[in-house]
């Protein structure tokens, strides 16, 4: 899933950082927030889900856009800004996307996301 969704945003224009788990995700936001403009994260992950993914963000930088794609947790909660059901299109991702850049003013350049997936079992 982490592949189709980090090749869909490419070809959409999006610059992605696309990494396994929730971690990983907040090593890279912890080591250079000015990078990402929004983290598109999976809510059932190992060890932290989407969720406490998303307050660890807002710790570090508030800037942060957070949309939590998920068929768990559809609610609307605080800790993102928005929530997209599962299973959506890569064009619902897409538009989950600018949404979330529009609300915050925009980015000069299109580069969005960190996306988080669960790592792949072997």
């Amino acid at each position: 899933m982490r592949s189709i969704v980090e090749s869909g945003l490419r070809e959409a224009g999006f610059e992605v950082t696309a990494v396994a788990g929730a971690a990983a995700a907040l090593e890279l936001v912890e080591a250079e927030s000015q990078r990402f403009d929004i983290v598109l994260t999976d809510y059932v992950m190992p060890k932290m889900n989407g969720l406490e993914l998303a307050e660890a963000i807002r710790r570090v930088d508030p800037q942060i856009g957070v949309i939590l794609h998920s068929a768990w947790s559809t609610a609307p909660d605080p800790r993102v800004d928005l929530v997209v059901e599962k299973p959506a299109t890569i064009e619902v991702l897409v538009k989950a996307v600018e949404l979330v850049l529009e609300r915050a003013g925009g980015a000069s350049e299109r580069r969005a996301s960190l996306t988080t997936w669960p790592p792949r079992s072997s």
